[in-house]
Parts: structure tokens; sequence; C-alpha cells
């Protein structure tokens, strides 16, 4: 990944190159010694970290052991993974923690695409509201969240969300937690809704196969079963999975 990445035009974008020295250093594999005022240097280390791959995509990031790592308080730690949450580099989960994000994968491409497609034909098809069939909605407290009011990359991000945290917790037993979120979050993009576009609906089921068997080939055999068990409870997604196979 660092071989597709300019330092210059990515990692020091709108910020001093000057300013960053500590950066550079650490380009050559010396810790840097930063002081908790310098937050512009933990952010852009991290950013380095983050787009070269050292910190590994799915990863539980915990700012108190970057801050030992680093020598400074957890304070700018903290504020610099919210800087790269914003970014786009990091999520933030709730009780869980931050979490690396999944980078410039073929199949994130992929989702982009077919999300862009299915929000235009979503558009389209309420300027002909009588020709198009209408779409199901999330449960009632989402009801709210109409797709015409979502920015571009709330689907993507919903879906990234969903496999991100099926691969953060797998064979974890704090997983079950999270399973009325993971439900939200297939509503969003379900098979209720992309039947009206044939075009998405199997590029959808197929990223979706992919994914799940991608997470469940990671499993230990040990949790193999548990992880069957939970996936099963999840609407349409694993039915997907049992339909295509």
């Amino acid at each position: 990944m660092s071989q597709s990445v300019s330092p210059r035009s990515v990692l020091f974008k709108g910020t001093s190159v000057n300013a960053c020295r500590y950066c550079h250093r650490y380009g050559e594999r010396r810790r840097p010694m930063i002081k908790p005022t310098e937050q512009h240097h933990i952010f852009c280390v991290l950013k380095r970290l983050l787009l070269e791959g050292e910190i590994r995509p799915g990863s539980h990031i915990t700012p108190a052991a970057l801050a030992d790592q680093f020598f400074v308080s957890i304070t700018p730690v903290r504020e610099a993974l919210l800087q790269l949450t914003s970014e786009g580099l990091v999520n933030f989960l709730p009780n869980s923690g931050f979490f690396a994000r999944e980078l410039c994968l073929p199949e994130n491409t992929d989702l982009l695409e077919a999300q862009s497609l299915l929000i235009e034909a979503i558009l389209a098809g309420q300027q002909s509201a009588s020709e198009e069939a209408p779409l199901s909605y999330p449960p009632p407290h989402r009801t709210a969240e109409k797709p015409e009011n979502r920015d571009g990359k709330t689907i993507n991000e919903d879906m990234h969300y969903l496999y991100l945290t099926i691969a953060s917790l797998s064979g974890n037993g704090e997983c079950l937690r999270w399973l009325n979120s993971i439900n939200e979050r297939c509503w969003l993009v379900s098979r209720r809704q992309l039947e009206y576009f044939p075009e998405l609906h199997s590029k959808f089921i197929d990223l979706e196969k992919y994914y799940l068997q991608r997470e469940m080939d990671k499993l230990p055999s040990a949790y193999h079963d548990f992880q069957l068990s939970r996936l099963s409870r999840l609407p349409d997604l694993y039915k997907k999975l049992q339909v295509s196979d």
C-alpha cells in the first residue's frame, strides 16, 4: 500500500512539511520523541502507519497504548484519532473504541460504485413515483432517515461498519451486544430494497457473500459453530448466503 502513497500529496496534505520532521524520521523506523503539545506530529505519524498498513485493517487501536509508545498523554492521541476518524481512516464504535479501516480494496470500490448507482436509481424513482415500487424502509425508529436525505457515503459507510464489526468481534464473547446494531445496518441495504434494482441486487449479494466468507475463514475452529449461529440470526444477509450457495 505504501508504494502507491505519495507522502507529500497525501500524508502531508494541508500541513507544513517542514513541521513534520518527526514523521519523516519515523519513515526511517526511528521512534519519535513527541511532546504532548505536538498533536500535529502524532496525527501525521498515525496517518502514515495507517496508510502504509503498519496498523493492520480491523486492528483495535488503543489510545493509552499509543500514548505510552509516543511518550505523551492520552488526550492528544485521542484527538488525533478523532481527526483521523473524520478523514475516514479510522472507525469509532461506541463502547468498543477505535478500529483501523480497510483502505482502497477492490470490493470497497465496488461498493462505492454500487451505492452511487443505487442512490441514482432511488432519485430517478422519486421523479416518477407512480412508475416505481416504494422502497421498504428500516424499522419505525429509523424511518426518518430516508434515502434522499443521506449523503453519498452513507450506504457504503453502513456496509463497511457492518463488516468491520463482524471482523472485529469474530470469536469475541461480547459480539452479541452488537447484534441489534448489525441488524439495523442490514436493513439499510437489504434484499427488500435491492430487489427493485436487479442490476445491483446480484452485485451486493456477491459482495456480501465474499465478505462473510472471508470472515468465516479467519475464525478459529473452536468458534466456528458459535459464529455460524450468530450470523444465521442476521436478517436477510445470511439468508442470501444460503440462497446463493
